[in-house]
């Protein structure tokens, strides 16, 4: 018996490497690649308020530049928050660099008289907010009506 190989196998071998590299190569591509979490720096801080917040209440930092981006964090009875940016299942502690506008959100003030569920966010009364690129902390001042 000659150790010879038949062509039909040896085309089949070169088409079967050739696939599987050509996977490797285009799944390689895929995995790592797009939209990523910019690099965030950590923001927290404390929301002042002429009436106390309920528990549950929260903050959200809405970026100027892409609304889609926001970093979020529950307000602690102290009034005290730490945020976390979530995008494409993935968590970061902190925040991009950039500017944003924020919103607390209190669960009790979005219960209308009838009973009914309706967003009542609270705006800052600053306008803006600029997370940098270091540890950043704010000190958020609301009115509650």
């Amino acid at each position: 018996m000659s150790p010879h190989i038949d062509n039909g196998k040896r085309w089949f071998r070169l088409w079967a490497m050739v696939i599987l590299l050509g996977s490797v190569v285009v799944f390689g591509s895929v995995v790592g690649c797009g939209p990523q979490i910019p690099p965030c720096f950590k923001v927290t801080g404390k929301v002042v308020s002429n009436k106390p917040l309920s528990e549950g209440s929260s903050i959200t930092f809405i970026s100027t530049k892409d609304p889609e981006q926001r970093a979020t964090g529950f307000i602690g009875s102290d009034g005290t928050f730490s945020l976390t940016t979530r995008m494409l299942g993935d968590n970061k502690e902190g925040a991009p660099e950039g500017e944003y506008t924020i919103f607390v959100d209190d669960p009790a003030s979005n219960v209308g008289q009838d009973g009914q569920l309706q967003m009542k966010p609270i705006l800052s009364k600053q306008e803006k907010y600029t997370v940098e690129a270091k540890d950043n902390n704010f000190t958020v001042e609301i009115t509650k009506t």
